[in-house]
């Protein structure tokens, strides 16, 4: 899923602490997004690549790039920057030609986060501007220090390949609540299923139908925790005809059972 970010041209940031127990949907944007942990172990999936992460780690997820987050220990805790790419272009700085290492861990980074915090909490007179200072730090520190070096970074996500694992991922998005056929998929995005299957296997590190899964099980435990549908009704709602086989993939996708949800992701809603 593509995911649009709206800026104020004079704040051209988004930064917020996350709490996570889950995992989260598998999207992408242009703008740049810079990962702080503060607590607990995650393991976000990056282009295929797991990236695992700790306390002090920063996680860099380069433009374009198919990221998906995953909580390791019972709760994670981490600072997200998202700096707007048209901003950085004005400046001169070029993201799509220039690949960040993955993770780093680096005390300067920390220390900019944590100053960050600070100013979104306090908001002292032009904490704004000074926050996009602090961010132009982080981003020039990271160029300056981790670029990557490895050309097939840079190409990659402007293949043929990446577009159609984009495209791909956003059908399924919209469709994952109906039967979802990948004979359907493959001639809808212009391939054949042999082509389109191997390619998202490939791109992805996970087949189209545990893709599907993903999003159906993201959707159902979503309407377990926020609405008093019975397990059958949820499984129905999000493209499943077979309770058992929901139940058994929503256990390896969530990590309990449809009926455990409610009572296991009781602190989510307090």
């Amino acid at each position: 899923m593509y995911e649009i970010h709206n800026m104020k041209p004079s704040f051209p940031i988004f930064f917020h602490t996350d709490i996570n127990s889950s995992i989260s949907n598998p999207h992408w944007h242009e703008n740049i997004e810079i990962l702080h942990l503060i607590k607990g172990k995650g393991k976000v999936v990056i282009d295929s690549r797991e990236v695992y992460w700790s306390e002090g780690d920063t996680v860099i997820v380069n433009t374009n790039s198919i990221h998906q987050f995953f909580s390791i220990s019972s709760q994670t805790e981490y600072h997200c920057l998202i700096v707007d790419i048209d901003f950085l272009r004005q400046l001169g700085i070029d993201l799509n030609n220039n690949y960040i290492k993955n993770k780093v861990n680096d005390k300067e980074v920390a220390s900019l986060f944590s100053h960050i915090k600070t100013l979104s909490i306090e908001k002292p007179d032009c904490y704004e501007p000074e926050m996009c200072c602090d961010a132009l730090k982080i981003i020039t520190l990271l160029m300056r220090k981790y670029l990557s070096g490895k050309q097939s970074d840079i190409t990659f996500r402007n293949s043929t390949k990446y577009v159609l694992t984009q495209n791909a991922i956003t059908y399924m998005k919209k469709n994952f609540s109906s039967p979802v056929s990948l004979d359907e998929m493959s001639k809808y995005l212009g391939f054949t299923k042999c082509h389109f299957c191997r390619v998202f296997k490939e791109t992805t590190g996970i087949t189209a139908v545990q893709m599907i899964n993903f999003f159906r099980c993201a959707e159902a435990k979503r309407l377990l925790l926020t609405t008093t549908l019975s397990v059958s009704e949820v499984a129905t709602k999000c493209g499943y005809v077979n309770l058992s086989y929901f139940s058994k993939k929503y256990k390896s996708i969530i990590g309990c059972m449809p009926s455990e949800t409610r009572v296991y992701f009781e602190h989510d809603n307090t």
